[in-house]
């Protein structure tokens, strides 16, 4: 009982907000390990108290501990210490009683740490109303405590929170008799660290807003960097390339806010408002500045294209899609689900709400087949009707539904679901999230989609997309996928003659025209590319045209000298050359999906 700490001596930190969960788990075991090594019955931990500023508190038994140095090193990337006088933060005193985490003999012997983190942030909530404080610690031979100083007893809602938020576990009040219950290993105490760090930043993020006459400032400085501009008729990923933020040299510390934020092209970025992003998590105020500033001198440095942005405006979302080259029956399928779309919505109008047939769709398809492009496209159709509330999609993989321990990957499902409302969620590769074992985090994100699916259904659209063989073995893995994905629609390779076309058409967008023989050796090539397997589609047009172009310009200038503007900005045939392995096709694997509604 008198080796755990009672906040005899204590540091304040002041608390930053980590970039990474990497930086988070490195503090974690910094400060284990570190009171772990700490000699005789010496003790380093840390006090949480959500009701006081700052509320993050280095605790130690010997005043000798709290060394600004060490505490830096140890809280680098999530804390600082504050440098001055030592504060008293009284964890055992009069009126308080303190309760320890006791963790399950299933628990120990499984080595199964399962933790809720919708119910840690809940816990954390309730700390602040109630006045709790939380405190971790190392002790010898790897192992730790998680205590709780509670005012008075402990009531039922707060029993209640603690076992839904760190499940298998129970609290028991602290005393010679439990001390040695309550050690639980290293491994269990730093997975709890890290859930309550990690939700008490976040909460403290929510908490520190700013003030509505600062925001004002923001508005009156970043006015011409936010004015609403469309840039839809390229991608990324297919045959059309959207302008990435990239585009606009952010710091590194921006641009991953914003890329985790799910904002990943200029013309999404320009349609928050500065209340939107300082909602993005940790990006600030000075966030937000530095992204004004950047959209400033982008729109200085391309005002032709600000310009032919500000023309798209009325462009709509059908249109687009006429102007995609081919994908013929790709379109035919889309406006079978706009169809759909509009009668649900008239049907609606009428009072008949029970049509329970939602727009969920699975696009199949190899790489640069334009899934990404239709879907965005898809999300603009549905938004015009008014069955969505935005227009833009959220995109997703497995490393954004995955998490880093068992309970962890619900949360992240849900977060992304949340994320997602009133939107179109494009889960990419989503055959990725299928493991050769049963029971895993990826049957976890699985599960936890068809629930969300379900409680969103009316107000998110999910498009699942991959390969087809690899998806047919992601909708086995859950027999409630399938039902709740009426349309199935397979992105067909292309063709050798609209290869070809893409080739023109992407040679265009460059200033460049392809001659009349280029074209017969570009249909060759784009030939012999079709019947290898690992075929890229319109990334290798795309890839053939960029090529190209640097051919030409080491055929006409190539020479320091070179002043002749005149010359004629046409690709010849000895511009293209077959890419490295295309010279011995080798077939494909047919995939036997058709195009068409599931039934």
């Amino acid at each position: 009982m008198k080796d755990y700490i009672k906040g005899n001596f204590a540091k304040k930190l002041k608390t930053s907000f980590p970039e990474k969960d990497q930086t988070l788990k490195d503090v974690c075991q910094k400060l284990m390990k570190y009171g772990e090594t700490l000699p005789g019955n010496e003790l380093l931990g840390v006090q949480i108290a959500p009701d006081q500023d700052p509320g993050l508190i280095a605790v130690s038994s010997k005043k000798s501990n709290l060394i600004d140095g060490d505490l830096n090193w140890i809280f680098k990337g999530f804390a600082t210490s504050t440098k001055g006088v030592f504060d008293e933060t009284p964890f055992v005193e009069p009126g308080r009683t303190v309760y320890a985490l006791i963790v399950s003999d299933y628990q120990r012997d499984t080595n199964t740490c399962n933790i809720n983190e919708c119910y840690v942030e809940d816990l954390l909530n309730e700390a602040a109303a109630s006045k709790i404080r939380i405190q971790v610690f190392a002790c010898k031979d790897y192992s730790g405590k998680l205590l709780f100083s509670i005012p008075g007893e402990i009531t039922t809602k707060q029993r209640t929170l603690l076992s839904l938020a760190f499940v298998g576990t129970s609290v028991k009040p602290l005393d010679e008799a439990t001390y040695e219950e309550a050690c639980s290993s290293q491994f269990f105490v730093r997975q709890y660290l890290f859930a309550i760090l990690d939700k008490f930043s976040a909460t403290r993020f929510k908490s520190s807003e700013i003030p509505e006459d600062e925001i004002t400032n923001l508005f009156d400085l970043l006015a011409d960097g936010f004015e609403e501009i469309e840039d839809l008729d390229e991608d990324e990923d297919d045959e059309e390339m959207r302008l990435a933020i990239e585009e606009l040299d952010l710091s590194i510390s921006v641009y991953n806010k914003l890329k985790r934020a799910g904002v990943s092209y200029i013309d999404q970025l320009r349609k928050l408002t500065i209340p939107d992003l300082l909602k993005i998590k940790f990006l600030g105020k000075n966030g937000v500045l530095e992204i004004g500033e950047k959209l400033k001198e982008f729109d200085k440095n391309h005002p032709q294209k600000k310009a032919e942005n500000a023309k798209e405006e009325d462009r709509t979302a059908m249109s687009e899609l006429d102007r995609l080259i081919g994908l013929d029956d790709i379109k035919e399928q889309v406006m079978k689900i706009s169809s759909f779309a509009r009668m649900k919505k008239a049907l609606s109008q009428k009072g008949v709400t029970d049509l329970n047939m939602a727009l969920n769709a699975c696009f199949m398809g190899n790489p640069g087949t334009a899934k990404t492009t239709v879907a965005r496209i898809l999300a603009r159709i549905l938004n015009e009707i008014g069955l969505l509330a935005g227009d833009e999609i959220v995109e997703v993989g497995r490393a954004d539904l995955i998490g880093e321990y068992e309970g962890k990957t619900a949360q992240r499902v849900k977060d992304v679901f949340k994320h997602a409302r009133g939107k179109l969620l494009f889960i990419d590769e989503a055959y990725s999230l299928v493991e050769y074992w049963d029971n895993g985090f990826g049957d976890e994100a699985i599960n936890t989609i068809v629930q969300e699916m379900e409680n969103h259904r009316e107000e998110t659209v999910v498009i699942f997309a991959g390969y087809p063989d690899k998806m047919e073995e992601f909708f086995r893995r859950n027999p409630g996928l399938r039902s709740r994905v009426p349309f199935m629609i397979n992105f067909r390779d292309y063709a050798p003659e609209v290869l070809a076309k893409i080739v023109e058409f992407e040679a265009s967008k460059k200033h460049f025209t392809v001659s009349e023989d280029a074209r017969t050796k570009v249909f060759d090539i784009c030939g012999k590319a079709s019947e290898t397997p690992e075929f890229g589609n319109g990334r290798f047009c795309r890839n053939l045209v960029e090529n190209a172009i640097l051919n030409f310009a080491y055929r006409n200038f190539n020479s320091a000298k070179t002043e002749d503007v005149s010359i004629a900005f046409e690709l010849s045939p000895e511009d293209f050359a077959v890419p490295a392995g295309i010279a011995t096709p080798i077939p494909k694997k047919v995939f036997g999906f058709s195009v068409g509604e599931a039934s």
